[in-house]
């Protein structure tokens, strides 16, 4: 596949953010069409175009990746979004994260959406596979 020549910008910090942006849709894209377990660094940066040692200048680690996905979503709403993002802290401080937590999680982020929550759909769809993937290793 042949990749759109995207117009870089002439200010560092602008081209910075435009890279970490770049990682960011494809980490979404391949976490929601893979799941994030199933995903790996090398599938992301072919998807966004760059070589995978890139992608370790910006994230240190997949689950930084997806930290940065839930963080930037969750900063766009600060209402209901709030409860939502402190009780994600609170399954990501667990290591590796419970399932009950993960459901508190799940359960607080369905309150917030009919609370007015505009929750992407690939996000939505990420978390859910990963709460599948955690139930199914509970059994």
């Amino acid at each position: 596949k042949k990749r759109e020549k995207v117009e870089k910008p002439s200010d560092p910090h602008e081209r910075t953010s435009q890279r970490k942006r770049e990682i960011l849709e494809a980490a979404i894209v391949c976490f929601a069409e893979e799941g994030f377990f199933q995903t790996t660094n090398r599938k992301i940066a072919r998807k966004a175009g760059i070589t995978e040692g890139l992608i370790y200048h910006y994230f240190p680690c997949k689950k930084a990746l997806l930290q940065e996905i839930i963080e930037e979503k969750f900063r766009q709403d600060r209402s209901p979004a709030q409860r939502c993002y402190a009780r994600w802290e609170s399954v990501f401080d667990r290591t590796p994260p419970t399932q009950e937590s993960f459901r508190d999680f799940l359960l607080d982020l369905g309150r917030a959406t009919f609370e007015g929550l505009d929750m992407d759909r690939d996000v939505l769809r990420i978390l859910l596979s990963e709460y599948r993937l955690l139930d199914e290793g509970a059994d």
